[in-house]
């Protein structure tokens, strides 16, 4: 939705105002399922700044460093329009519901559904410098998102002997620029399901390395991506009707 990516939006881009929407790139995937990513280019003209894929904590484990980052993910959506304030404190005495959570780290923004339990979209920002450096995946492992409610988040066992490969929406080599970016994106807050040959160890990653070619050309200062699957319905059945059918794990 327009207005949610643009909330995502201002968490980085601030006064930014030489951006331009150049891309978008879906591909299929499992279970008739479509990933799209929208890039969004910033021109050098504009500033290079900080790349967000450079974290400035020195914390040692990743568990630590997403801890740090959830205690800002608790924080309720702004509402408006309430005529008074005592009027919404009475609609919210007993809590609001919701069905998404954020989760910010220092190189991408996901917002998980939690009725799937996998991302609705991830944003990430990326430059020369976030998509170059030394991280490794050697040093990492995959993480469950402890800070959520254990019914509404993916678990790693969710994926064990499924068939489906954990599929990054922030890639991993997107995020080189330190080890501890590169760990943050081993968050299953960041993850889909994903068929592995011939997708998210093929078409998929040939996505990813076009998207990190595009951060690395002169002209751009910096690009934003928004990743997400699409559940889209297929025809099926008699009378083909339209229906959406897809394996959740």
């Amino acid at each position: 939705p327009r207005g949610t990516f643009a909330a995502a939006h201002r968490l980085w881009c601030g006064e930014e105002k030489d951006r331009m929407p150049r891309w978008h790139l879906p591909s299929a995937l499992a279970g008739g399922a479509v990933g799209g990513t929208v890039c969004y280019l910033v021109r050098t003209s504009s500033g290079q700044g900080q790349g967000l894929g450079q974290g400035q904590s020195t914390r040692s484990t990743q568990t630590a460093r997403r801890q740090a980052h959830r205690r800002r993910d608790d924080e309720s959506m702004p509402v408006t329009g309430a005529r008074s304030p005592s009027a919404l404190e009475k609609l919210e005495a007993f809590g609001l519901p919701t069905g998404e959570r954020m989760t910010r780290m220092d190189g991408f923004v996901s917002c998980v559904d939690g009725r799937t339990r996998t991302p609705k979209w991830v944003h990430e920002r990326l430059t020369k410098d976030s998509v170059r450096g030394e991280g490794s995946r050697g040093k990492t492992q995959w993480e469950e998102e402890s800070g959520a409610p254990a019914h509404l988040r993916a678990r790693l066992s969710h994926y064990r002997y499924s068939g489906y490969d954990r599929g990054h929406m922030a890639p991993a080599m997107n995020h080189k620029g330190s080890q501890e970016a590169m760990s943050d994106t081993f968050t299953l807050a960041n993850c889909a399901p994903q068929v592995g040959e011939g997708f998210n160890r093929d078409w998929w990653a040939r996505l990813e390395w076009f998207v990190r070619g595009l951060a690395l050309r002169k002209e751009h200062a910096a690009v934003h991506v928004v990743t997400g699957p699409l559940y889209l319905p297929t025809r099926q059945g008699a009378g083909e009707r339209w229906r959406a059918s897809h394996d959740f794990l």
